[in-house]
């Protein structure tokens, strides 16, 4: 509760500010990335570099998720694909198409 003494003073708790999340997380220095028959597809977009400095451009076809229960399964709906937790399963089906970039 603010103080007053003769003068107007601030609540001291509405200078709030969000703290700095990067200072209590570390943050990953590599973008994560699929390895596919030896190639990094990256995060399974855009441009990639096969063996022979090619380009490929992959594209998703499609994402199918699964949650894995004890004795169950349930398929994610599209809102919900990659919202996953933290020890539980899933199965992803991932179609996607690789073409050379010009």
């Amino acid at each position: 509760m603010a103080v007053e003494t003769g003068n107007l003073h601030e609540d001291p708790r509405a200078d709030v500010k969000p703290y700095d999340v990067t200072r209590m997380v570390s943050m990953p220095q590599t973008t994560a990335g699929t390895i596919l028959d030896g190639v990094n597809v990256g995060r399974g977009y855009g441009l990639v570099e096969g063996h022979d400095r090619r380009q490929f451009e992959i594209t998703s076809v499609s994402v199918d998720v699964w949650h894995i229960l004890e004795f169950d399964y349930s398929r994610l709906p599209k809102q919900s694909i990659g919202q996953f937790h933290e020890g539980d399963t899933y199965v992803v089906k991932w179609k996607f198409m690789v073409s050379t970039a010009g």
